[in-house]
């Protein structure tokens, strides 16, 4: 058995890590000599007159995963001084090839300076997508900004719940 000292390093720092060396094992040589008789198989054995096989892989499916807020994205969060609402641009993609789904989303315009964890409002809404589409909406929240301050926010998916139809 040998030993090797591997030294890695990264950010200035060093570190040593010891790592041991095992021998490959030897596999003893077949012993059994090659008959008179021929064994081969040919193409045919296999159900193809190509010598290919018949064999053919279906399909899998991915997993469902409830969790769809990698099919929603968000554009042009913004404050409506006419409406007096928050608004954004909401795109919900469905990429399944065969499975209608639906979403029930919400939607937070949060702080963001300070970006504290508050939220001004939140807009929640259920939209169904059928298979390989995309459906537009804009959502939106009723906010009077009473403040002499600028209005700094932010939008995020806070939930996209996702189902089969």
């Amino acid at each position: 058995m040998s030993t090797a000292l591997l030294t890695m390093t990264g950010c200035g720092a060093v570190s040593s890590v010891e790592a041991k060396l095992h021998p490959t094992p030897r596999l003893p040589a077949p012993s059994a000599s090659p008959t008179d008789e021929d064994t081969s198989l040919s193409g045919d054995d296999y159900g193809d007159e190509d010598g290919g096989s018949d064999y053919t892989e279906e399909p899998t499916e991915e997993p469902f995963d409830p969790d769809g807020r990698d099919d929603v994205t968000v554009n042009d969060c913004r404050y409506d001084n006419g409406t007096k609402e928050l608004k954004a641009d909401v795109s919900v993609t469905n990429t399944a090839s065969e499975s209608t789904y639906s979403y029930r989303i919400a939607i937070n315009w949060m702080h963001a300076k300070p970006a504290d964890g508050k939220a001004y409002g939140l807009h929640q809404s259920t939209v169904v997508v059928g298979p390989g589409d995309t459906k537009d909406y804009t959502a939106s929240y009723h906010f009077t900004n009473t403040s002499t301050k600028e209005l700094w926010y932010t939008c995020q998916v806070s939930r996209a719940e996702k189902s089969e139809e």
